[in-house]
């Protein structure tokens, strides 16, 4: 058992190793304590610490994570998720004969939860399969996401309801994304800081 068990940790540590050379390359900022399948597609810009990240992931550019696991998930633009957020984990059915899928064998999952553009997740939140969390959304720290959040909604509680809008208008809504994707466009431009951004323009 510990000659199987040294193999398996051999193994999966070099797995590992390689998808930290290739996001390396890509130009993904890895910080400590993160292990990134080398089947997982992270966009240059991201930047990861403290995280598990599994093959049937994609972060798109921008997004900061800082802890936590990702099993299963489609994360946008400019997304900020805090320490000890768990992703997409998989689930079991209960109404086999037993939870085990060791017994009841792999049981069908329900799609990749979608995180959309700007969205903040706080410390220890859990996302399940299944949900899309739209645009701007926030999820407060310890919430239990089981269904969709709409567009720059302030969702929170187990199971996560909405307790308010980001903004108090449409009109207020509307010009937070017109801000929003000039800065996308200005970050494409101008890699680097805020500051740098605005002393280029």
């Amino acid at each position: 058992m510990l000659l199987d068990n040294a193999r398996t940790a051999i193994g999966a540590n070099l797995w590992y190793l390689l998808g930290y050379i290739i996001h390396s390359l890509r130009g993904v900022k890895l910080g400590p304590g993160v292990r990134v399948n080398p089947r997982a597609r992270v966009a240059k810009g991201c930047s990861l610490t403290g995280t598990v990240v599994g093959r049937n992931v994609s972060i798109d550019a921008g997004s900061e994570i800082n802890g936590g696991t990702i099993q299963s998930a489609t994360i946008g633009r400019y997304c900020s998720i805090a320490q000890g957020v768990l992703i997409g984990p998989t689930e079991h059915d209960y109404t086999q004969f037993a939870t085990s899928n060791r017994l009841v064998g792999p049981t069908p999952q329900p799609a990749a939860p979608v995180i959309e553009d700007d969205v903040w997740i706080g410390a220890n939140a859990v996302i399940l399969r299944g949900v899309r969390i739209s645009k701007g959304a926030v999820v407060a720290a310890g919430a239990i996401v089981t269904r969709d959040v709409p567009p720059y909604t302030i969702v929170a509680g187990t199971p996560a309801k909405a307790i308010k809008k980001r903004f108090p208008t449409e009109a207020a809504e509307a010009e937070a994304v017109r801000k929003f994707l000039i800065s996308a466009a200005r970050a494409r431009a101008f890699p680097g800081s805020s500051a740098q951004r605005e002393a280029a323009i």
